[in-house]
């Protein structure tokens, strides 16, 4: 068995997986902390009400159950990363060794770490770099596909890597790994949401998709174009932000306004106070899709982006975030010069690799975590 951990912006989700005769992925067990939403975002104080919530999640997660491997996913803001393109050319053939890869990616890991710390004032153990991923490869100008297992042992005199680049915040990588120590579990992966998001979205098949992922305090997105990660960005407003806003407008502290827009959410609500609710969160979803316009101007550098989005996570229960960014307004950022199309829910390639997943992640805010637990099938 194996299990999957997902360090969001205000909460810890978690699973354990296993396979079934017939090579399926079925799962055994999931934990979620829930929303660790504080009256304002503050990363120091929200770290330690997390820092908490992961040792009970843990040991609720493993107990009992024999775990041999474990994903540990960061999401952000517990991650930072960059895309890094790499170009080597000689006027003989290269020989594409193992140890010649290994030292070109070393010393890009290296320059990433150098740069990283000193731009964002970093001590060396507030973050923990990992290793670098290879993403897309061209050997004299020709794609490499898997480019991360097959570029040993060919010859070419030029070579064209994109790798990305990350690191993780060092205090809850050691925490985690520690507890996952202790319980015996021996081998265990850290990873962060963009790379797994595209690894997964690349072998299914999906080309050409961007990924919204709506958590509590973080709004991620995410650009896959003809097979190419363009990158991912991030911005501070997300479903807590939301709900701070309903709480100003009806005086209700943080807690109440998330049960409120729960209530909402879920179509619990008398058609007046749903009406009074959707009229408060007016200003602001403007200001979220004010943030959603400047990820997508980034994203767009290279070329108009595809149309085709998902979102996921606790935000996608919340019609509003999908109406939003289907608007008119964005429709100057697509390929076609289409409104994008938006949807929700498990890809149908991805449900096929699942055992029991319609019972068990029916709901919005775990499809990232289908996506996360369906990583470690490519392994």
């Amino acid at each position: 068995m194996f299990a999957v951990i997902n360090l969001k912006s205000s909460g810890i989700d978690g699973a354990v997986s296993a396979r079934n005769p017939q090579g399926l992925i079925e799962i055994k067990k999931i934990s979620k902390s829930g929303n660790l939403a504080l009256p304002e975002p503050n990363l120091d104080s929200l770290w330690r009400k997390m820092k908490n919530e992961i040792k009970f999640l843990i040991a609720e997660l493993l107990s009992k159950k024999n775990i041999s491997k474990a994903v540990v996913i960061f999401s952000s803001p517990w991650y930072f990363s960059e895309i890094r393109r790499v170009f080597e050319q000689r006027p003989d053939p290269i020989f594409f060794s193992k140890t010649f890869i290994d030292e070109l990616l070393a010393k890009e890991t290296e320059n990433f770490r150098k740069s990283a710390f000193a731009g964002l004032n970093l001590k060396k153990d507030e973050a923990t770099v990992l290793d670098a991923r290879i993403l897309q490869a061209r050997l004299n100008g020709y794609p490499v596909k898997d480019p991360e297992k097959n570029i040993i042992g060919k010859k070419a005199r030029t070579l064209e890597l994109v790798l990305h680049l990350s690191a993780v915040f060092g205090e809850a990588e050691r925490e985690i790994k520690n507890i996952l120590n202790e319980r015996g579990v021996g081998e265990i992966m850290i990873e962060n949401s963009s790379y797994v998001l595209y690894k997964v979205l690349n072998q299914i098949g999906q080309d050409n998709i961007m990924v919204l992922n709506i958590d509590g305090e973080i709004t991620e997105l995410a650009a896959v174009k003809d097979g190419e990660f363009l990158d991912a960005i991030s911005f501070g407003r997300g479903l807590n932000f939301m709900a701070r806003r309903l709480g100003t407008a009806l005086n209700l502290d943080i807690n109440e306004a998330l049960s409120v827009l729960e209530n909402y959410i879920n179509n619990k609500l008398e058609a007046s106070s749903a009406q009074n609710i959707k009229n408060s969160l007016k200003p602001a979803l403007s200001d979220w899709e004010k943030l959603f316009a400047e990820a997508l101007r980034h994203l767009s550098i290279r070329g108009r982006l595809p149309e085709k989005l998902l979102i996921v996570g606790p935000g996608a229960a919340l019609s509003e975030f999908g109406q939003a960014a289907a608007g008119e307004i964005f429709k100057e950022y697509t390929i076609f010069g289409r409104p994008f199309s938006v949807f929700s829910g498990q890809p149908p390639e991805i449900k096929s690799l699942f055992a029991n997943i319609g019972s068990v992640l029916s709901q919005p805010e775990l499809t990232a975590l289908n996506l996360f637990l369906t990583y470690e099938n490519y392994q």
